[in-house]
């Protein structure tokens, strides 16, 4: 993936690279039966990410930091949403989950692209993606789940276009089990309703306590 996204970044018809994972059929799997991840080259940057880069530009605006460093340094300070780390990683349960087990994967350190990371750094993001999967599936017994990569588009040169993106955006992976439905008042309001506080999902999580 990190191979093709450097590859597609060449095309100048490409803004963002899409890559994302539908694990169970209730996750959208219905067709194929094995394991897949799935890539996509697009013209144009997703809405849903549009709406992070623009909050990351306007809190670097604000406070001239990274809003996704500043919220990991307060996550490995109170470890109360933490699920798993290691030396180039962390997996938390985000404060403002959307959905019932939500994780998401941060680097360590800022980077605002994922097709940046090292041979090694790729091994130990293998190693926690598979300690937390492992740590869903344990828990909720195999439920479905979409995993996505969270990443900035390509920087093509436009006059006055983010300049600051490289300072402002932290690329991540989200992973959102799907064990509870959206509904009418989340399709129409546009807010989630999540029964499950993400201190209690990294509870679950990690039974022993120590993350």
């Amino acid at each position: 993936m990190r191979a093709r996204i450097v590859d597609l970044e060449g095309d100048r018809h490409l803004r963002y690279v899409l890559i994302f994972k539908n694990h169970g059929e209730e996750a959208g799997a219905h067709t194929i039966t094995h394991s897949i991840s799935q890539l996509m080259g697009l013209p144009v940057t997703p809405r849903s990410v549009k709406t992070k880069l623009i909050t990351a530009r306007d809190y670097f605006s604000l406070k001239e930091r990274c809003i996704y460093c500043d919220v990991l340094a307060q996550e490995q300070t109170e470890r109360k949403r933490l699920i798993a780390e290691n030396e180039d990683f962390v997996a938390v349960a985000p404060f403002a989950s959307r959905f019932p087990f939500e994780m998401a994967v941060f680097p360590k350190s800022h980077n605002s692209a994922f097709s940046r990371i090292s041979s090694e750094q790729m091994d130990r993001l293998a190693r926690i993606l598979r300690d937390i999967l492992r740590k869903l599936d344990d828990t909720l017994g195999g439920a479905p789940y979409n995993l996505s990569l969270q990443d900035r588009p390509f920087l093509r040169p436009r006059a006055g276009y983010w300049g600051t993106i490289e300072d402002d955006f932290h690329w991540h992976l989200e992973i959102l089990p799907q064990i509870a439905r959206i509904a009418g008042f989340e399709w129409a309001a546009g807010f989630f309703y999540n029964p499950v506080p993400p201190e209690v999902t990294a509870r679950c999580l990690t039974p022993s306590g120590a993350a």
